[in-house]
Protein backbone atom coordinates (compact mmCIF):
# COMPACT_ATOMS: atom_id res chain seq x y z
CA UNK A 1 0.00 0.00 0.00
CA UNK A 2 1.63 3.17 -0.76
CA UNK A 3 2.61 5.01 2.38
CA UNK A 4 0.16 7.88 1.83
CA UNK A 5 -2.80 5.83 1.78
CA UNK A 6 -1.43 3.97 4.91
CA UNK A 7 -1.68 7.31 6.72
CA UNK A 8 -4.93 8.19 5.87
CA UNK A 9 -6.19 4.67 6.78
CA UNK A 10 -3.82 3.65 10.31
CA UNK A 11 -5.31 4.21 13.30
CA UNK A 12 -3.78 6.71 15.37
CA UNK A 13 -0.89 4.88 17.32
CA UNK A 14 -0.19 6.26 20.85
CA UNK A 15 2.10 4.88 23.57
CA UNK A 16 1.18 6.29 27.18
CA UNK A 17 4.66 6.66 29.16
CA UNK A 18 5.82 7.69 32.15
CA UNK A 19 7.65 7.06 34.99
CA UNK A 20 6.12 4.29 37.29
CA UNK A 21 3.42 5.36 39.71
CA UNK A 22 2.77 8.33 37.96
CA UNK A 23 -0.43 7.68 36.84
CA UNK A 24 -0.27 5.96 33.63
CA UNK A 25 -2.84 3.59 33.97
CA UNK A 26 -5.56 6.11 34.79
CA UNK A 27 -4.67 7.56 31.61
CA UNK A 28 -4.77 4.68 29.48
CA UNK A 29 -8.05 4.01 31.26
CA UNK A 30 -9.35 7.01 30.68
CA UNK A 31 -8.14 6.67 26.99
CA UNK A 32 -9.77 2.93 27.00
CA UNK A 33 -13.43 4.33 28.15
CA UNK A 34 -13.86 6.34 24.92
CA UNK A 35 -15.71 4.85 21.60
CA UNK A 36 -13.27 4.42 18.84
CA UNK A 37 -10.36 2.88 21.16
CA UNK A 38 -8.47 -0.06 21.41
CA UNK A 39 -5.67 -1.28 24.23
CA UNK A 40 -4.18 -3.65 25.74
CA UNK A 41 -1.79 -4.29 28.80
CA UNK A 42 1.39 -3.75 28.98
CA UNK A 43 3.56 -4.98 26.73
CA UNK A 44 6.98 -4.33 27.48
CA UNK A 45 7.45 -4.64 23.72
CA UNK A 46 10.33 -1.88 23.42
CA UNK A 47 12.04 -2.89 26.55
CA UNK A 48 11.99 -6.59 25.37
CA UNK A 49 13.74 -5.97 22.09
CA UNK A 50 16.08 -3.25 22.47
CA UNK A 51 17.30 -3.93 26.31
CA UNK A 52 19.93 -1.05 27.62
CA UNK A 53 17.01 0.38 30.15
CA UNK A 54 19.37 0.40 33.24
CA UNK A 55 22.31 2.08 31.16
CA UNK A 56 19.98 4.59 29.61
CA UNK A 57 18.92 5.45 32.87
CA UNK A 58 22.02 6.34 34.51
CA UNK A 59 22.89 8.44 31.41
CA UNK A 60 25.63 5.86 30.01
CA UNK A 61 26.46 6.26 26.77
CA UNK A 62 26.49 2.76 26.28
CA UNK A 63 22.94 2.50 25.86
CA UNK A 64 22.64 3.54 22.45
CA UNK A 65 25.66 1.21 21.27
CA UNK A 66 23.40 -1.45 22.98
CA UNK A 67 20.29 -0.30 21.08
CA UNK A 68 22.14 -0.41 17.55
CA UNK A 69 23.41 -3.99 18.26
CA UNK A 70 19.80 -5.65 18.82
CA UNK A 71 18.37 -3.04 15.81
CA UNK A 72 20.66 -4.63 13.81
CA UNK A 73 20.12 -8.80 14.99
CA UNK A 74 17.86 -10.20 17.24
CA UNK A 75 18.48 -13.12 18.85
CA UNK A 76 16.35 -16.58 19.57
CA UNK A 77 15.63 -15.64 23.16
CA UNK A 78 14.44 -12.11 22.83
CA UNK A 79 12.48 -13.48 19.49
CA UNK A 80 10.36 -15.41 22.08
CA UNK A 81 9.74 -13.05 24.16
CA UNK A 82 8.50 -10.80 21.59
CA UNK A 83 6.54 -13.65 20.59
CA UNK A 84 5.17 -14.03 23.78
CA UNK A 85 4.21 -10.27 24.53
CA UNK A 86 2.62 -9.88 21.24
CA UNK A 87 0.50 -13.50 21.28
CA UNK A 88 -2.43 -12.23 22.74
CA UNK A 89 -3.07 -10.12 19.89
CA UNK A 90 -2.95 -13.12 17.39
CA UNK A 91 -4.79 -15.88 19.49
CA UNK A 92 -1.29 -17.42 20.27
CA UNK A 93 0.07 -17.01 17.10
CA UNK A 94 3.48 -16.05 16.79
CA UNK A 95 5.97 -13.70 14.96
CA UNK A 96 8.07 -14.10 11.69
CA UNK A 97 11.67 -15.49 12.78
CA UNK A 98 13.50 -12.07 11.30
CA UNK A 99 17.23 -11.19 11.83
CA UNK A 100 16.56 -7.20 12.06
CA UNK A 101 14.65 -4.83 15.01
CA UNK A 102 12.90 -3.03 12.16
CA UNK A 103 11.15 -6.06 11.01
CA UNK A 104 9.68 -6.71 14.82
CA UNK A 105 8.80 -3.31 15.30
CA UNK A 106 6.79 -3.21 11.74
CA UNK A 107 5.15 -6.40 13.52
CA UNK A 108 4.09 -5.03 16.80
CA UNK A 109 2.39 -2.14 14.57
CA UNK A 110 0.93 -4.60 12.13
CA UNK A 111 -0.52 -6.42 14.70
CA UNK A 112 -2.03 -3.64 17.07
CA UNK A 113 -3.63 -2.04 13.44
CA UNK A 114 -4.99 -5.26 12.79
CA UNK A 115 -6.75 -5.71 16.21
CA UNK A 116 -7.96 -2.37 16.27
CA UNK A 117 -9.30 -2.17 13.05
CA UNK A 118 -10.89 -5.98 13.72
CA UNK A 119 -12.62 -3.90 16.56
CA UNK A 120 -13.88 -1.14 14.28
CA UNK A 121 -11.57 1.23 16.29
CA UNK A 122 -9.67 4.41 14.78
CA UNK A 123 -7.03 4.44 17.86
CA UNK A 124 -5.00 1.98 19.72
CA UNK A 125 -2.95 2.33 22.65
CA UNK A 126 -0.52 0.93 24.22
CA UNK A 127 1.11 1.83 27.49
CA UNK A 128 4.40 0.44 29.40
CA UNK A 129 5.60 3.43 31.75
CA UNK A 130 9.85 2.81 30.30
CA UNK A 131 8.90 3.42 26.95
CA UNK A 132 9.62 6.88 28.26
CA UNK A 133 13.27 5.45 27.62
CA UNK A 134 12.70 4.47 23.79
CA UNK A 135 10.33 7.65 22.78
CA UNK A 136 12.79 8.94 20.25
CA UNK A 137 13.39 5.10 18.51
CA UNK A 138 10.07 4.19 18.02
CA UNK A 139 9.00 8.10 16.64
CA UNK A 140 11.60 7.14 14.42
CA UNK A 141 10.22 3.89 13.83
CA UNK A 142 6.45 3.50 14.26
CA UNK A 143 4.69 5.99 11.15
CA UNK A 144 2.55 8.96 13.10
CA UNK A 145 3.16 7.75 16.52
CA UNK A 146 1.79 10.00 19.02
CA UNK A 147 3.19 10.00 23.19
CA UNK A 148 1.00 10.74 25.92
CA UNK A 149 3.35 11.46 28.76
CA UNK A 150 1.98 11.13 32.40
CA UNK A 151 4.05 13.24 35.27
CA UNK A 152 3.43 13.68 39.18
CA UNK A 153 4.69 15.17 42.05
CA UNK A 154 8.26 13.68 42.59
CA UNK A 155 7.55 13.16 46.58
CA UNK A 156 4.76 11.12 45.69
CA UNK A 157 6.15 9.02 43.34
CA UNK A 158 8.76 8.03 45.00
CA UNK A 159 6.58 7.27 47.98
CA UNK A 160 4.20 5.34 45.96
CA UNK A 161 6.81 2.88 44.54
CA UNK A 162 8.26 2.09 48.33
CA UNK A 163 4.57 1.66 49.45
CA UNK A 164 4.21 -0.46 46.39
CA UNK A 165 7.26 -2.49 47.18
CA UNK A 166 6.03 -3.15 50.83
CA UNK A 167 2.50 -4.04 49.89
CA UNK A 168 3.28 -5.92 47.33
CA UNK A 169 6.88 -7.58 48.52
CA UNK A 170 5.17 -10.99 47.23
CA UNK A 171 5.50 -10.14 43.81
CA UNK A 172 8.59 -8.60 43.84
CA UNK A 173 7.16 -5.41 42.66
CA UNK A 174 9.39 -2.38 41.69
CA UNK A 175 12.46 -3.66 42.29
CA UNK A 176 14.89 -0.89 43.27
CA UNK A 177 16.39 1.21 45.92
CA UNK A 178 15.41 4.77 46.24
CA UNK A 179 18.36 6.35 44.89
CA UNK A 180 17.59 4.12 41.24
CA UNK A 181 14.18 5.41 41.62
CA UNK A 182 15.09 8.44 42.22
CA UNK A 183 17.41 8.78 39.35
CA UNK A 184 14.49 7.25 36.96
CA UNK A 185 11.82 10.13 38.02
CA UNK A 186 14.32 12.71 36.79
CA UNK A 187 15.51 10.94 33.52
CA UNK A 188 11.11 10.88 32.68
CA UNK A 189 10.85 14.02 33.32
CA UNK A 190 13.79 15.07 31.35
CA UNK A 191 12.28 13.50 28.48
CA UNK A 192 9.08 14.87 28.67
CA UNK A 193 10.19 18.81 28.96
CA UNK A 194 12.75 17.77 25.85
CA UNK A 195 9.23 17.04 24.12
CA UNK A 196 6.65 18.76 25.50
CA UNK A 197 5.19 21.66 23.03
CA UNK A 198 6.17 19.04 19.79
CA UNK A 199 3.89 17.86 17.77
CA UNK A 200 2.68 14.15 18.35
CA UNK A 201 3.52 15.06 22.36
CA UNK A 202 1.00 15.69 25.30
CA UNK A 203 2.66 15.98 28.35
CA UNK A 204 -0.41 15.85 30.78
CA UNK A 205 0.22 16.69 35.14
CA UNK A 206 -1.76 13.54 37.01
CA UNK A 207 -2.84 16.66 39.27
CA UNK A 208 -4.49 17.84 36.75
CA UNK A 209 -6.53 14.96 35.60
CA UNK A 210 -7.68 14.87 39.32
CA UNK A 211 -8.37 17.89 39.58
CA UNK A 212 -9.91 18.82 35.72
CA UNK A 213 -10.99 15.22 34.89
CA UNK A 214 -13.13 16.72 32.06
CA UNK A 215 -10.90 18.96 30.51
CA UNK A 216 -8.20 16.30 30.71
CA UNK A 217 -10.64 13.74 28.96
CA UNK A 218 -11.05 16.49 26.12
CA UNK A 219 -7.61 16.95 25.73
CA UNK A 220 -7.33 13.12 25.79
CA UNK A 221 -9.23 12.53 22.95
CA UNK A 222 -8.91 15.51 20.47
CA UNK A 223 -4.86 13.94 21.02
CA UNK A 224 -5.83 10.54 19.89
CA UNK A 225 -8.57 11.76 17.28
CA UNK A 226 -11.72 10.11 18.44
CA UNK A 227 -14.94 11.93 19.74
CA UNK A 228 -15.90 12.66 23.97
CA UNK A 229 -17.87 9.86 23.99
CA UNK A 230 -17.85 6.47 26.20
CA UNK A 231 -17.21 3.23 24.76
CA UNK A 232 -20.12 0.21 26.11
CA UNK A 233 -19.14 -1.79 28.89
CA UNK A 234 -18.70 -4.96 26.58
CA UNK A 235 -15.86 -2.53 24.92
CA UNK A 236 -13.76 -1.63 27.30
CA UNK A 237 -10.73 -3.80 27.61
CA UNK A 238 -9.32 -5.32 31.23
CA UNK A 239 -5.81 -3.50 31.09
CA UNK A 240 -5.48 -4.43 34.55
CA UNK A 241 -3.05 -7.67 35.00
CA UNK A 242 -1.37 -6.96 38.53
CA UNK A 243 -2.95 -6.00 42.05
CA UNK A 244 -1.42 -1.99 42.15
CA UNK A 245 -2.89 -1.62 38.35
CA UNK A 246 -6.43 -2.84 39.53
CA UNK A 247 -6.56 -0.65 42.40
CA UNK A 248 -5.59 2.35 40.23
CA UNK A 249 -8.53 1.38 37.44
CA UNK A 250 -10.86 0.41 40.22
CA UNK A 251 -10.72 2.59 42.90
CA UNK A 252 -13.18 6.26 41.30
CA UNK A 253 -10.27 9.28 40.73
CA UNK A 254 -9.34 11.31 43.88
CA UNK A 255 -6.79 12.70 45.93
CA UNK A 256 -4.25 10.31 46.96
CA UNK A 257 -3.43 9.76 50.38
CA UNK A 258 0.18 11.55 51.10
CA UNK A 259 3.06 9.13 51.86
CA UNK A 260 5.98 11.06 51.57
CA UNK A 261 6.54 12.12 55.24
CA UNK A 262 5.14 8.73 56.83
CA UNK A 263 7.70 6.51 55.02
CA UNK A 264 10.70 9.00 55.25
CA UNK A 265 12.29 10.65 58.05
CA UNK A 266 13.88 13.64 58.33
CA UNK A 267 17.12 13.55 56.81
CA UNK A 268 15.80 11.03 53.80
CA UNK A 269 13.12 13.76 52.99
CA UNK A 270 16.07 16.23 52.61
CA UNK A 271 18.10 13.85 50.24
CA UNK A 272 15.52 13.32 48.21
CA UNK A 273 14.18 16.91 47.73
CA UNK A 274 17.94 17.64 47.18
CA UNK A 275 17.95 15.59 44.67
CA UNK A 276 14.89 15.38 42.97
CA UNK A 277 14.17 18.05 40.26
CA UNK A 278 11.95 20.92 41.61
CA UNK A 279 8.26 20.03 40.84
CA UNK A 280 6.90 23.51 40.82
CA UNK A 281 10.04 24.13 38.68
CA UNK A 282 9.05 21.58 35.99
CA UNK A 283 5.24 22.42 36.17
CA UNK A 284 6.26 25.74 34.92
CA UNK A 285 8.58 25.13 32.15
CA UNK A 286 5.44 22.03 30.76
CA UNK A 287 3.09 25.34 30.86
CA UNK A 288 5.07 26.73 29.34
CA UNK A 289 6.28 25.04 26.53
CA UNK A 290 2.28 23.45 26.22
CA UNK A 291 1.15 27.30 25.55
CA UNK A 292 -1.07 26.79 28.87
CA UNK A 293 -1.29 29.20 31.95
CA UNK A 294 1.09 27.70 34.77
CA UNK A 295 -0.69 25.68 37.19
CA UNK A 296 -1.52 27.28 40.46
CA UNK A 297 0.84 25.38 42.29
CA UNK A 298 3.80 25.81 39.96
CA UNK A 299 6.30 28.44 40.22
CA UNK A 300 5.91 30.99 37.86
CA UNK A 301 9.01 32.73 36.04
CA UNK A 302 11.47 29.90 36.14
CA UNK A 303 13.57 28.00 34.01
CA UNK A 304 14.50 23.99 33.89
CA UNK A 305 17.85 23.32 33.02
CA UNK A 306 18.26 20.04 30.73
CA UNK A 307 22.29 20.69 31.29
CA UNK A 308 22.20 17.26 32.75
CA UNK A 309 20.18 15.31 30.66
CA UNK A 310 21.42 13.58 27.58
Amino acid sequence: MPMEAERRTAPSRIFVVGCPRSGTTVVQATLARLRGVFTVPETHYFTLLLRGLNEWLRNDRAAAAIWRRHMLFVNGRTHRKLCEALAPLAGGKGLPRRLRGRSYIDAFVARMDAAAAARGCTAWVEKTPHHFAYVDVIARHVPDARFVHVVRNCEDVVASIIDGQLRYAGQRAFLGGIAEWSECWNRAVETHLRHAGRPGHLVLRYEDLQREPQQAVERLARFAGVAVAPASAQDRPDIATEPWQRESVMAPLRQPQRKFEELFGPMLQRWLRANLHDYDVVSAELAQLQGQAAPADAAANTRFDLSRSA
